[in-house]
């Protein structure tokens, strides 16, 4: 009769921890609203306007601007074909891409973003301003730590494009009431 041997406890601390990172414990940042087509204009907010998306359903991404006036822009990206234009109400001041987050049937994971830094954006009071065609890519990873134990995580991505003109002419169709504003491009392309 072969002998057990019991696992070491470190072992499986270490496959908790794995585990949950993978699975994800953070809490789901709560969105910014997109505005509603026949929005206003305000004169004391600025616009961020762009095509949002994920490559795949049901699982979101999200991705969080921060901003110095200590405002926070979370921007959803859900699986929307073709993608929509969608536009954001911003308090004047410099924002940038500081955080992503992946919500999904695994749960919710947060990160840093350290991929392509996305410039810094100053808003201003009365224009729009174009971030781009911003896809986020999900796939699923694997692994196996043991003959019996694997895990299974999620890994996302973001894609960035520049289509200025279409983008803004379809952004003056869907928002009219914002149409008369100033728009410039602040887009970070992919590398």
């Amino acid at each position: 009769m072969q002998k057990r041997h019991p696992r070491p406890l470190s072992l499986l601390a270490t496959s908790i921890a794995v585990a949950l990172t993978a699975t994800g414990c953070s809490i789901p940042r709560q969105p910014s609203p997109t505005l509603a087509a026949d929005t206003p204009a305000a004169a004391d907010v600025g616009y961020v306007y762009g095509r949002f998306a994920v490559n795949t359903g049901p699982d979101k991404l999200n991705m969080t601007f921060t901003c110095a006036n200590a405002q926070t822009l979370t921007i959803v990206l859900e699986y929307d074909k073709p993608a929509q234009v969608k536009a954001y109400p911003v308090r004047p001041g410099d924002c940038s891409l500081t955080h992503t987050q992946f919500v999904g049937g695994r749960g919710t994971k947060e990160s840093e973003y350290r991929g392509q830094r996305m410039n810094r954006i100053t808003i201003r009071a009365g224009e729009a301003v174009y971030v781009g065609e911003v896809m986020g890519v999900i796939s699923m990873i694997t692994g196996q730590m043991s003959p019996t134990t694997s895990i299974e995580g999620n890994r996302w991505e973001f894609l960035f494009s520049d289509d200025y003109e279409a983008t803004t002419a379809e952004f003056r169709r869907r928002y009219p009431r914002l149409a008369a504003l100033p728009v410039r491009s602040a887009s970070v392309r992919s590398r």
